[in-house]
């Protein structure tokens, strides 16, 4: 057996311990990027389910096949899935955002000390203090579905009638 085998044997590294550090970067890089990507497809599921819930009350506001005592009621069910959806969904957000920060400030980190700064050179700069990762827009379009359940609510609140009855 060569000194070399023996000594490999009894080492108590493991392959992980061994990782090149561009291999890390590689790694972090990668689930970074996969993490934008279900941010996008999250995004997506997300409108198109309060899309159709909107569509929902929409529907049953207009629906004569429903009886008018029962349309409060359904209307408050799809009302209140909208606002837990919601705010699911903002929640989602806020995971999103400390993942994609945490990841991003990872990657700044690693790369003091490689010799070239892709990411870096990728974003102009290092991550910014205070800087959010998620766009206004991601941010505003559950905030304007929490404000269309809301108005609804207003309307089955306050002009219950009007909010029931089929427009003809």
């Amino acid at each position: 057996m060569s000194q070399v085998f023996k000594a490999e044997a009894f080492s108590h590294e493991t392959p992980q311990s061994r990782t090149p550090p561009f291999d890390q970067y590689r790694l972090l890089a990668e689930t970074v990027s996969k993490n934008n990507d279900m941010r996008e497809q999250a995004n997506n599921f997300w409108t198109t389910v309060n899309v159709v819930l909107i569509s929902s009350l929409a529907y049953i506001k207009d629906a004569s096949n429903i009886d008018l005592s029962h349309k409060p009621a359904f209307m408050w069910v799809v009302i209140s899935l909208g606002y837990v959806l919601s705010l699911t969904w903002l929640s989602y957000l806020g995971r999103v955002k400390r993942v994609e920060e945490t990841g991003t400030a990872l990657l700044a980190e690693m790369e003091t000390s490689m010799p070239h700064k892709i990411f870096t050179k990728l974003n102009g700069s290092k991550p910014k203090e205070g800087k959010s990762v998620l766009t206004l827009t991601e941010i505003m379009v559950p905030t304007v579905f929490l404000l269309g359940y809301f108005f609804f609510t207003v309307g089955l609140i306050f002009f219950k009638q009007e909010a029931i009855r089929p427009a003809l």
